[in-house]
């Protein structure tokens, strides 16, 4: 637009051949870079259902997981009563490891 405007209120001839090969090249370019990202952008666009379709169903089965994680956590954990001390620091451990691992993939599942 900007050459346009040039063309439209200089002198012809004020341009020379150079900067209107330059132009016709930059406008050549120009067009072959916007359908690049055209192309970049419908590829993208396809593969990024795959990826959002895999999203849902890992945080399907994660959710699946966390409640078997908590229904564990109630009936086998550190507090189950009758259950001696140190049995109770191990399963306590033992727990918190899991939930440690299952707090990373709810950040990285968060994060998308």
């Amino acid at each position: 637009e900007m050459y346009k405007m040039l063309e439209d209120y200089l002198p012809s001839g004020f341009m020379g051949e150079v900067e209107i090969d330059n132009k016709t090249v930059l406008r050549s370019n120009w067009k072959k870079l916007v359908a690049l990202a055209l192309a970049r952008t419908d590829e993208l666009s396809k593969t990024q259902v795959g990826f959002k379709r895999h999203l849902v169903e890992d945080v399907a089965h994660f959710r699946n997981d966390v409640v078997q994680f908590r229904r564990d956590f109630v009936d086998n954990g550190p507090m189950v009563q009758g259950l001696a001390p140190m049995e109770a620091v191990d399963r306590l451990s033992r727990f918190k490891e899991e939930l440690e691992i299952r707090e990373r993939k709810f950040d990285l599942y968060r994060s998308g």
